[in-house]
This record gives structure tokens, C-alpha cells and sequence, in this order.
């Protein structure tokens, strides 16, 4: 017989795995929203204004997965826009406003 004590570590860590499994589902479906939002956009226009795509994508994922923070947001633009990545941050010739766009091959 499993002690009473134990039996309920045992729950609350299935719960908390139960959880964790359904946060990164959630991560991983944004993810993919993200990809897909600046590809598209890029692709089509060039670049992005950084504040546009950011606030655009946390509504797309809310729509499309009920879930979506700001935090989390930009925390998958970064990972795009990272040195290995395919996109970057920069700013504006004109208007000096933050941007993202492909990277330029080297």
C-alpha cells in the first residue's frame, strides 16, 4: 500500500507534468504561428514593423490556440531573429522604427 503522503506527491507531479506537456503544445503551436506570420509577410512585403508583427501574432495565437502572450511572443521573434536564424532585427532607413526582415546573405 503507497502512503497517503506519497500518493498525493505522486498526483500533484502527474498533474505538473500534465501541465508542462500542455505548455509546450501551446509554445510549440505559437512557434509555428510565428514562423508562418513573418515568413508570409517578409516574403511579401519585405520587412515588418517589430511592434506590428509582435501584437498581430499574439492575436493570431489567441484566436487560433486560445493561448499567447506578449512575453512569449517575443520571446519566439528572438529565437528568429537570432544569429543563426533567418531573420533580423534592425531599424528603419527612414523612419528609424524597429524592423524585421530576412537576413542579408553575407
Amino acid at each position: 500500500m503507497i502512503n497517503p503522503i506519497i500518493k498525493s506527491c505522486l498526483v500533484v507531479s502527474n498533474e505538473s507534468k500534465s501541465e508542462a506537456s500542455n505548455e509546450i503544445t501551446i509554445s510549440n503551436k505559437c512557434y509555428a504561428i510565428t514562423v508562418d506570420f513573418l515568413t508570409n509577410n517578409i516574403l511579401s512585403n519585405g520587412w515588418i514593423l517589430y511592434n506590428e508583427a509582435l501584437h498581430s501574432i499574439v492575436y493570431l495565437c489567441r484566436e487560433k490556440v486560445g493561448h499567447g502572450s506578449v512575453q512569449q511572443i517575443r520571446s519566439h521573434i528572438y529565437t528568429l531573429t537570432s544569429k543563426v536564424a533567418p531573420f533580423e532585427i534592425t531599424k528603419h532607413p527612414q523612419t528609424k522604427k524597429k524592423i524585421i526582415k530576412k537576413k542579408d546573405s553575407d
